[in-house]
């Protein structure tokens, strides 16, 4: 992958959403952000590569608090301020739905906050799965400068016919937007709760990876052998 050499998107102005609340129910129902690969947790090496490309970094997770907290103490930046929660579990959507809930959990934070004179909400949230611990380092550089060049609210990366969903950067307005309409929808009818479906009301652009840049997806105790590839 080349990686461009600058953003439009202030590093200031992006932090980081790791995802770690899930069932994990095709890796046998146990927090699979905790399982160690070369002896650090899953969601460890997540953080730590994404960490130096935001702001800051907030564990959505629903179990193990006090692990997770500790984890995300660890890599805090210096400018971390006491409004950006290190750990924050789902609050909005009903139990079990899915990734949407850590998205949603996160926007409605921000969206309690904005009236604080002293907390400035970033404009943009960069969203990782807990279990893609080798996401390309040079990843937010590239999905910032596509929304640029697209005038995009959200963009991912494609592999093929993979859509990588969760590793997301979306623009905290729209995707605030996009959320209340979601949640308004639902005190009509049932709604379909799937990221997929939830990009349909955002203007979202991809970006096109080999599987060697994306690295490798985690959902299966076997998925593990797939990683010996990465060096780092």
């Amino acid at each position: 992958m080349t990686t461009l050499t600058s953003t439009p998107i202030a590093k200031q102005q992006i932090a980081g959403l790791v995802l770690a609340g899930g069932r994990s129910r095709r890796f046998g129902s146990i927090d699979k952000g905790l399982q160690l690969w070369r002896g650090l947790p899953l969601t460890e090496h997540v953080v730590k590569r994404l960490a130096p490309q935001v702001s800051k970094v907030t564990i959505s997770c629903n179990n193990n608090l006090q692990r997770y907290q500790q984890l995300s103490k660890k890599y805090r930046h210096p400018y971390h301020t006491q409004y950006q929660p290190l750990i924050l579990r789902d609050s909005i959507l009903p139990a079990d739905s899915g990734p949407l809930s850590g998205i949603f959990a996160l926007l409605e934070w921000y969206d309690k906050k904005t009236n604080h004179g002293d907390f400035n909400t970033p404009s943009h949230i960069m969203v990782c799965s807990c279990d893609s611990p080798v996401i390309p380092q040079g990843l937010v550089n590239d999905l910032a400068k596509l929304l640029d060049q697209t005038n995009s609210s959200a963009a991912y990366p494609v592999v093929g016919d993979d859509h990588a969903r969760l590793l997301l950067l979306l623009e905290v307005e729209s995707a605030t937007y996009a959320m209340q309409q979601t949640l308004d929808a639902s005190c009509q009818q049932p709604a379909n709760l799937s990221v997929k479906h939830w990009l349909k009301r955002l203007n979202t652009s991809t970006l096109s990876l080999s599987g060697q840049d994306i690295g490798v997806n985690i959902n299966y105790p076997s998925d593990f052998a797939k990683l010996e590839q990465y060096s780092s």
